[in-house]
């Protein structure tokens, strides 16, 4: 085995915070300066590793979800907007309520991925 290629607690921490920044293993792999496949042997040799990288995974895939959901269904968000006075000497805070309506495209993925079989475009017949 390669020097590069012993992990330690430096390489775990430095594995801890690339996976908190939403790396894929394949990043991860690259950072670390080692194959995907060192990392592989590294995530069954040491749990600690896996667990890291399994709940940062979970934590990203829960916030993309989120996010697609917000996107099929629409939402309201305030924006704040800084108003002069004509004179400029006085100014005053204006906000404004706006809508983005709900995402074709989201809703679709959406139906797709969670019922494929009564949402995907074409039908097939197994027997």
């Amino acid at each position: 085995m390669k020097g590069k290629d012993i992990f330690d607690e430096k390489k775990l921490d430095k594995a801890k915070e690339l996976s908190k920044q939403g790396y894929t293993e394949a990043e991860l792999a690259k950072k670390l300066n080692v194959s995907i496949g060192t990392l592989n042997e590294w995530k069954n040799t040491y749990p600690e590793l896996m667990k890291i990288i399994e709940e940062n995974n979970e934590y990203y895939e829960d916030k993309v979800e989120q996010a697609l959901i917000k996107r099929a269904l629409g939402y309201e968000y305030e924006e704040t907007e800084i108003v002069a006075s004509k004179d400029g000497k006085t100014s005053r805070v204006k906000k404004i309520k706006k809508e983005v309506p709900p995402d074709t495209n989201a809703i679709i993925f959406w139906l797709k991925s969670r019922n494929p079989k009564k949402w995907r475009n074409y039908k097939t017949n197994f027997n």
